[in-house]
């Protein structure tokens, strides 16, 4: 029972912390990726956040999210090297 009320918590912060940031992300994501692309990584980067077990250590929706993105982004670019 535990594990849903933490389930419920993060997708609750997800939906007002992070959500209303996703034009920007894609706007900022736009200048360096193909559509495909960018696509993937904001799926991934909502996985990578909707899993979290826990969101009372972020204090920054927005910057947690274009973190992430980075992140993936960066590792993409590694795996094609």
């Amino acid at each position: 029972m535990m594990a849903s009320a933490n389930r419920l918590k993060v997708m609750s912060w997800v939906g007002r912390e992070v959500l209303p940031h996703e034009a920007d992300l894609r706007a900022w994501l736009r200048r360096t990726l193909k559509p495909e692309d960018l696509e993937d990584v904001v799926q991934e980067a909502y996985c990578k956040i909707g899993g979290l077990d826990d969101v009372g250590h972020i204090r920054a929706g927005r910057a947690y999210l274009f973190t992430t993105a980075r992140m993936i982004v960066l590792e993409r670019i590694r795996r094609s090297r």
